[in-house]
């Protein structure tokens, strides 16, 4: 998943899914692998099994919620609060992503999980116009992998494309793009040009530069990119994908 090779990652977890039993010893690791299994098919799209998998994790997780660990709890709130964002129920992924800001503990849980919360939580407070909750959330977040991670780590990219979102969404669109170009180098650095990653920094850059010449009508920029996300996409997705419509 953090290299965006989504279907190769949820291929492997329906494996782990299905080579752990039933049983109450395996409960925790069952909750892991489908939380991690949600990432990859939400993340990629296919939110029909998405779906199903969020259904039964959810189903799951109101049993035993109190018998998880802080930190796994924390990581299965963030990927139901992700799964609502990706499709477009942005209440409910802010009911989620609070809940698992509120489970936050650096004494329990690491950092990188730490930031991907962070992260997702000023997400969903964007598209609910809570701005200065978003800017306060993203901004630790990137203060955070800073420190762990200095600024050539993909998980930086990862923090400059959603400062990149929170800034266009408040209308700061030159700052926005240059965030958004700082994030695209990043993972062009990171993953070489052939990368999902990197085809959707493309597509957030291409979109960026088009507000950003809106009124002048100089669209030269976006085409570029646009062009060099949908080039990634037809070569590493299937016909019909959702990512190619």
């Amino acid at each position: 998943c953090e290299g965006g090779y989504f279907a190769e990652a949820a291929n492997v977890y329906r494996a782990c899914l299905s080579a752990v039993k039933s049983s109450s010893k395996a409960l925790f690791w069952r909750v892991e692998i489908q939380s991690r299994l949600l990432n990859s098919l939400s993340n990629f799209y296919l939110l029909k099994e998405a779906s199903e998998v969020y259904h039964q994790l959810n189903k799951t997780v109101k049993t035993v919620a109190n018998n998880l660990p802080r930190p796994l709890l924390c990581r299965v709130y963030t990927e139901f609060s992700t799964h609502h964002f990706l499709r477009s129920e942005y209440q409910e992924s802010f009911s989620w992503a609070m809940k698992a800001v509120k489970l936050l503990n650096l004494d329990e849980v690491n950092i990188k999980l730490i930031i991907d919360v962070l992260r997702q939580a000023s997400k969903s407070c964007i598209v609910k116009r809570e701005f200065s909750k978003a800017e306060m959330l993203i901004k630790q977040a990137i203060s955070l992998c800073r420190n762990e991670y200095g600024t050539s780590h993909a998980k930086y990219a990862d923090c400059l494309t959603d400062y990149g979102f929170y800034l266009l969404l408040i209308d700061r669109i030159g700052p926005s793009t240059q965030v958004y170009q700082s994030a695209l180098d990043l993972r062009l650095e990171y993953f070489g040009g052939n990368n999902l990653k990197v085809a959707v920094a493309h597509e957030d850059l291409a979109y960026s530069c088009y507000v950003l010449e809106y009124s002048s009508g100089n669209f030269q920029e976006a085409r570029k990119h646009a062009e060099s996300s949908l080039v990634i996409c037809e070569d590493l997705l299937p016909e019909n994908h959702l990512l190619l419509a």
